[in-house]
């Protein structure tokens, strides 16, 4: 097996980065809530192409993903010597899952009772378990990697969404 990942220079520094960058999703859906009055139906749920996600789409995958793919890596890296983790499709799951069919409140209060859930559990393992190895995609990842991708994850889609929003245009245009 590959070498995993040096730690990071100061691992309780960067686990407690870490996780506060997860729990920082909590806080973008709430900021969103005063918006969804302005959001039109089509913007919510429709597909700027055939193959992207809708919004309704996008937001209820990081609730199925952290409680149905996150949490059980992190309880397999944990439970498990060096486990092998399967890849996750974000469209398959959340399609599976008919998001598009939610209201988009619901959807927003899933994301935020999932992320919580997993930062809880993020914040409940101690540093040096945050060094411990699974392997995914073929590449040996510890804790802080697995973490970090997700960070990373949530950036992308968040920053996807913004950019969706901006070109929808919402602001009143008689004003």
């Amino acid at each position: 097996m590959p070498t995993p990942p040096d730690p990071p220079p100061n691992p309780t520094e960067a686990r407690e980065a870490l996780i506060a960058q997860m729990a920082h999703l909590i806080d973008e859906v709430e900021a969103l809530r005063p918006m969804l009055d302005v959001l039109p139906p089509a913007v919510q749920t429709g597909r700027p192409t055939p193959d992207a996600l809708s919004m309704h789409e996008v937001y209820g995958s990081f609730a199925t993903l952290d409680a149905d793919v996150r949490g059980p890596r992190i309880e397999r890296l944990l439970a498990e010597d060096s486990p092998v983790l399967a890849p996750a499709n974000r469209a398959d799951l959340a399609r599976a899952a008919g998001w598009n069919d939610e209201p988009l409140p619901a959807i927003l209060d899933a994301v935020q009772r999932e992320r919580r859930a997993l930062v809880e559990r993020l914040d409940a393992i101690a540093t040096p378990q945050w060094t411990r190895t699974a392997r995914l995609h073929d590449t040996t990842h510890t804790l802080f990697t697995l973490v970090r991708a997700m960070v990373q994850d949530d950036i992308d889609c968040l920053r996807e969404l913004a950019q969706r929003l901006h070109e929808a245009d919402l602001s009143a245009t008689d004003a």
